[in-house]
């Protein structure tokens, strides 16, 4: 008897109870039994394969009869150590009650509960022979699993049920498994979906294919699914829905029917396989797709597009000591899209088998493929870039990829032709319109792809009658290493490539949208040296060149171009364009180089390797011509780009300038509007990566690369990604010279001024305005009056959206100084009535509304009604000062019966019309609702104080008024 026995180990401690009775052997499975209590024990301490925990718990056995029987009671003692698996799985208790005889673990009763999950059942385990029987129930966040049955080497039955409703939490709660795969944590998935499983045979059957075979009857249905990578937008975010798959019979010949829609971002595809396979003879795996049908569709292209299998295509997979074998069988697919016509691709049979080397043969053709296909390598669809029409291309391709590599692939013209826009009226596409297009006559089309060893040629041939013909030829050589073939820094280079482009619309694809370009284009080009270090040589010229967009009022002309290319310095030798409207519309030139230095240093090392120089003067350059939009600019310009620092000086100077302002904005969205592209501007495309033991085609990194992983990489020809950062430098002059004027929502005035536009390097901020501008001459319409602006400056002192004002606006020919000013900034203007000397607000109304004092008669009323419209209408006019705009009017008002200046009584209610057809010169037209004839009156203005009258109607008179003002 063991009464107590204390021991401390384990980083806890242990209190031991039991008894021991008569035995014939100590290592008799009878004849005892004993109690132990756990505090604070770390398994880890006990085993080194054992993860670490701080546990308590209780333990009862008994051994009788050659079993043990035992009941055993587990919970987490306090906060867990570091990396344990439960402080992720959050056990609360863990309990077991069953027996150990004959080499089966029988668990009579077995339940685990942490916060949110539990695990019941029971469950007899036999490990030597890896069987089991029994039933288990797992209850977790958003999903719950019961599986019963049994299962053994050669025989079992049995089913399992899968119910996840709720994805999201089912995936938060299995990433906090012990040894839970990293992805789970890393990905948010979300949706539901239910399985059922029912086997009938052993595991043997269908691990290794020994003994009987055991047959299975797999159900799953996923109403909804979406799987996306944490962080991603929806929009990104993978997608399946209403998705079924039934997998039934032996292993050997298991049938599978599945069917569903795919989605990622605006691309959706239906699904629908039928299939047959399982175990073969050799120990293998084989598969007959008999079915196999995706039809996809692009919300931003036309569609649908469609796979069909025409012939049933077999798998056959074997793994043998030294690596493993796929093969798959001859076979034919139809490929349709939006337009009438089916391409077929066709397929010889391909091998793939990896051990001691890697090595791949395929071999197949592609026929009938028309140009909408072309529109999936892209965003943009051909219609938008202009090109439409009817070819047919054929493709093949022969490849064999061993210790060598052997390859040949061809696409080439088979029949038809494309239409391209003419350079004639090349405007941009409206709804409604066409845009004029010509058969290109193409006769030759064809791009090919070979290699020989280590020896690779690329060509491209492209000619017609009139869309130009251009060939390129390129070879180069590639090496095998051990992640597959590489394209070697030290390679070297050979290429020529030529091309004669006539004056077509197709220069257009490179134009924004909206935009249009021409010209001809002569290109001679040969590259030697290395891929670290290419050299270039040849002639480039350019002629004819045009650069148009009608929605901007932008049009450039007669363009030519002369450069040459040696080494890595491409050099500007004349670069012109010319304004709308020939000769007449000035001219652009512009001249330099760029050069691609041999090495760099820095933060950005590819980027600091190009240096670029440009010198450009503008010479009574017409920028823009449209009516309400008209610009005429001079001036040198030099832009300076290197060590990744941009630098933009100059003097520019507007020669004639025409700014017409819209009474009427278009609509724009709030500023608590938040619209989100379907795919991030800083998103990146995934590229796939090369593993040990695939034949992957890929150009190693430089010295520099590897150091900087991570930077965007430019290179000659390529394009810098949103990584890449350049530093930019302003330092630009703006003269607004002798004629800038603007017109517009009231205002009509010329404007004179220097403004310095600088930005410093390094800095986050806008680029900071300053300077002053002063209008000459102008006018402004408040209040229903025509307005001299006496004093108009506009203060820029950093922002270009924010200027201090400093303008005063005065009523002209009257005796007393009355008008508007307005100061602040243009982002908080402050306006108010001005008069000299001061007056009382209502008096300034009245002087500035009707030209004398509001204490002369009984025209209150009067002064009120046009001040409350001028107040309440929109830009100062009031609703009465809208109808006049839009009727041609200056004026528009309504009157009671009140005294006039003259000393004369109005009849009634009267309705004047005025227009001021000059500065001095003025008419109106007055008519009393209550009688029967009008007045027509003729004011011209000789003086601040004389004015003559003329006026014919009810009464005919001519006058000569003289007005003086006094208190």
């Amino acid at each position: 008897n063991i009464e107590s026995l204390d021991a401390n180990g384990a980083g806890g401690h242990v209190r031991v109870q039991g008894k021991l009775g008569e035995v014939a052997s100590l290592a008799a499975l009878s004849g005892w039994q004993g109690q132990a209590q756990l505090r604070g024990i770390n398994p880890a301490l006990v085993h080194s394969q054992l993860a670490p925990a701080r546990l308590d718990g209780e333990l009862q056995a008994s051994a009788s009869n050659q079993a043990i029987t035992f009941d055993t009671t587990l919970q987490p003692s306090g906060p867990q150590p570091a990396r344990s698996p439960l402080q992720g799985l959050r056990l609360r208790t863990a309990s077991a009650k069953g027996q150990w005889a004959s080499g089966w673990l029988r668990l009579q009763s077995l339940d685990i509960q942490t916060d949110d999950a539990r695990l019941q059942g029971q469950i007899d385990l036999q490990l030597a022979d890896l069987a089991a029987r029994g039933q288990l129930q797992l209850s977790l966040p958003g999903a719950d699993a019961k599986v019963s049955g049994q299962l053994g080497p050669q025989e079992g039955q049995g089913d399992l049920t899968l119910q996840v409703t709720d994805a999201a939490r089912a995936t938060r709660w299995s990433a906090r498994l012990p040894e839970a795969p990293q992805l789970l944590a890393q990905t948010e998935v979300q949706g539901n979906a239910d399985a059922t499983l029912h086997w009938q045979g052993g595991w043997q059957g269908l691990v290794s294919g020994r003994g009987a075979e055991t047959a299975l009857q797999l159900n799953l249905k996923v109403p909804r699914m979406d799987i996306r990578a944490q962080g991603d937008t929806a929009a990104q975010s993978m997608g399946l829905r209403d998705f079924a798959a039934e997998l039934s019979g032996p292993a050997s010949a298991m049938a599978l029917t599945a069917a569903g829609t795919l989605s990622h971002g605006t691309r959706r595809a239906q699904v629908q396989a039928q299939a047959l396979g399982g175990r073969s003879g050799s120990g293998g795996w084989q598969a007959a797709v008999n079915r196999l049908r995706i039809q996809a569709q692009d919300s931003l292209h036309p569609g649908p597009w469609t796979l069909n299998l025409r012939r049933a295509l077999t798998l056959q997979w074997q793994a043998h000591a030294s690596g493993s074998v796929l093969t798959s069988s001859a076979a034919e697919a139809d490929l349709t899209g939006p337009l009438p016509g089916t391409a077929t691709l066709a397929w010889q049979p391909i091998r793939w088998s990896q051990g001691a080397r890697t090595e791949f043969t395929s071999k197949g053709t592609l026929r009938g493929l028309g140009l909408p296909w072309l529109d999936l390598l892209g965003d943009a669809q051909l219609a938008n870039l202009g090109l439409s029409g009817d070819m047919l291309f054929d493709a093949d391709w022969d490849l064999s990829s061993t210790d060598t590599l052997t390859l040949h692939a061809a696409l080439v013209r088979r029949s038809g032709d494309i239409r391209v826009q003419t350079d004639s009226q090349a405007t941009p596409t409206l709804v409604g319109t066409s845009t004029p297009t010509i058969n290109a006559g193409v006769k030759d089309a064809r791009i090919t792809l070979d290699a020989d060893g280590d020896n690779l040629r690329a060509a491209v041939v492209w000619d017609s009658e009139r869309a130009g013909n251009a060939q390129a030829a390129l070879s180069t050589r590639i090496t095998r290493g051990a992640a597959g073939w590489d394209w070697p820094a030290d390679a070297a280079l050979s290429a020529t490539v030529r091309a004669s482009l006539p004056q077509v619309g197709v220069w257009s694809v490179l134009a924004p949208p909206g935009w249009r370009m021409r010209g001809t284009l002569e290109a001679n080009m040969a590259l030697s040296g290395t891929r670290r270090a290419p050299q270039w040589s040849g002639t480039l010229q350019a002629d004819d060149l045009g650069l148009r967009s009608v929605v901007d009022g932008i049009e450039f002309g007669n363009g030519r171009l002369r450069a040459s290319v040696k080494g890595q310095r491409l050099e500007i030798a004349e670069f012109s364009l010319q304004g709308a409207g020939g000769a007449a519309g000035g001219q652009l030139s512009a001249k330099g180089f760029a050069l691609w230095l041999p090495d760099g240093t820095g933060a950005n090392p590819a980027l600091t390797k190009l240096r670029i120089e440009l010198d450009a003067t503008a010479t009574a350059l017409r920028v823009s011509a449209r009516a309400d939009r008209r610009l005429v600019v001079s001036g040198t310009m030099q832009a300076r780009l290197e060590n990744a620092r941009l630098a933009i000086t100059g003097a520019l100077k507007a020669d004639q300038a025409l700014f017409v302002l819209p009474d009427e904005t278009a609509p724009s969205l709030g500023s608590d509007v938040v619209v989100k592209s379907r795919q991030p501007a800083n998103s990146a495309v995934p590229q796939p990566a090369a593993s040990a033991g695939t034949d992957a085609f890929k150009a190693p990194e430089s010295d520099d690369a590897s150091a900087n992983r991570g930077q965007t990489r430019l290179i000659p020809g390529g394009l810098a990604t949103p990584a890449t950062k350049v530093v930019t430098e302003l330092a630009i002059t703006l003269d607004l010279g002798p004629d800038f004027r603007i017109q517009g929502r009231g205002i009509s005035t010329r404007l004179a001024g220097t403004l310095q536009l600088r930005s410093t390097a390094g800095a986050n901020d806008a680029p900071r305005l300053t300077g002053e501008v002063r209008t000459i001459q102008g006018s402004y319409k408040a209040y229903g009056q025509q307005l001299d602006i006496e004093q108009g400056v506009l203060r820029f002192i950093g922002a270009y959206d924010n200027p201090a004002l400093d303008i005063l606006a005065i009523r002209p020919n009257l005796s007393q100084r009355v008008g508007v000013q307005i100061t602040g900034t243009a982002l908080a203007p402050r306006v108010r009535l001005y008069s000299e000397p001061e007056l009382a607000e209502a008096e300034k109304l009245a002087w500035l509304v009707l030209g004398r004092s509001g204490a002369n008669g009984g025209a209150e009323a009067a002064v009120l009604q046009q001040a409350a419209l001028a107040l309440l209408g929109r830009n100062g006019q009031g609703a009465a000062g809208g109808i006049a705009s839009r009727l041609g009017l200056d004026e528009l008002s309504f009157a009671g019966k009140s005294i006039k200046a003259d000393g004369t009584t109005t009849s009634g209610a009267t309705v004047t019309l005025g227009k001021r057809l000059s500065r001095n010169f003025y008419v109106a037209y007055e008519r009393s609702l209550a009688g029967t004839l009008g007045t027509f009156s003729i004011f011209y203005d000789l003086s601040q104080r004389f004015t003559l009258r003329a006026r014919t109607g009810e009464q005919s008179a001519v006058d000569l008024i003289f007005t003086y003002s006094y208190d």
